[in-house]
């Protein structure tokens, strides 16, 4: 059964910083703010990682970016003019900006506490709001199978083999319902070895109302997951693989996998991919918020008046 990278932009993420990034509220402060679809699951390679926003408006109004190490330490800041409207966007080059805080950008989780930051300044330097938005590195995709197993007895078991998560990262396999993803039944928890990959073997859920599923995958660093390609059909307590037909992702397994309890061994098992680009997780949950605040606007405000503050201060003698 070949596995997906939901492609919902749901915002992702979870967990907290050190095991997890803990969950909280990104920052913010007057009327500018990130875009509700912000990505904020970022490779650390990316030259040109796009950050739009709205809320900066006012005369001559600029909107700086940086990113925030762990350790408050703020980048070079990157200033891009809003519309009319107060609608900003453009493109950083991360690897840029990660080396002018002299931090390391670890994509393995043992470093996440990293954030951008965009503040908004006006005519004369004046400063009116900033926001702030956890992000992690990670520069890997979630790839794996699945195979649902059914012994001479009837009983059945899942069986997980993916790669890509975080080191050591606890991954949460459970399933959902295809059409109403508020349906969830844990199967159980896999953690994934130094490198990344995750194997384990599950018992089937018990009390599993009949229906169609999709198999996930989600890790407890910042809700990375991974959604099967193929639907499985449960019925009368037995699980099945479906045809993939209905619901439209697709998915190349053989898809002979069923519940009679009469084949001995019975398994399914196809290739998993989840796709190019780093998506948002459907857990909902926010990454931590970090402790650069108290810096960031003063340094994105200071920088912005340094690319532009000297024809605002000419102008302002001048007037």
């Amino acid at each position: 059964m070949r596995l997906g990278r939901p492609l919902a932009a749901a915002s992702v993420m979870a967990a907290a910083i050190g095991a997890s990034l803990a969950a909280s509220p990104a920052l913010a402060d007057g009327t500018i703010k990130f875009a509700d679809d912000q990505q904020n699951i970022v490779n650390p390679s990316d030259t040109a990682f796009s950050v739009a926003g709205t809320g900066c408006t006012g005369k001559e109004a600029a909107v700086g970016i940086a990113l925030y190490a762990p350790d408050g330490t703020m980048s070079t800041v990157v200033s891009t003019k809003p519309t009319a409207e107060g609608n900003w966007s453009t493109t950083l080059n991360i690897p840029e900006l990660v080396k002018s805080t002299g931090v390391e950008a670890k994509t393995d989780g043992t470093a996440d506490g990293w954030s951008i930051g965009a503040g908004c300044v006006t005519y004369g330097g004046q400063q009116q709001g900033q926001d702030q938005k956890a992000i992690a590195f990670d520069d890997t995709d979630v790839d794996g199978t699945f195979e649902i197993n059914t012994d001479p007895n009837g009983t059945q078991t899942f069986t997980v083999d993916a790669t890509g998560f975080s080191p050591n990262e606890e991954v949460t396999v459970s399933l959902v319902g295809k059409d109403d993803p508020s349906i969830t039944y844990n199967i159980g928890k896999v953690t994934a070895d130094a490198t990344g990959k995750v194997h384990g073997t599950l018992p089937a859920p018990t009390g599993v109302a009949d229906g169609q599923y999709l198999l996930t995958l989600e890790g407890a660093r910042y809700g990375e997951a991974a959604t099967s390609k193929r639907v499985i059909t449960v019925k009368n307590g037995a699980f099945d693989l479906g045809e993939a037909a209905d619901n439209g992702i697709g998915g190349n397994g053989n898809g002979n996998a069923t519940g009679a309890p009469t084949t001995p061994s019975n398994s399914a098992k196809a290739p998993a991919n989840t796709g190019a680009t780093q998506a948002a997780s459907t857990s909902n949950k926010p990454l931590a918020k970090t402790g650069a605040n108290g810096l960031l606007f003063g340094g994105i405000a200071a920088a912005l008046v340094a690319i532009g503050g000297g024809v605002l201060i000419v102008r302002r003698r001048k007037a």
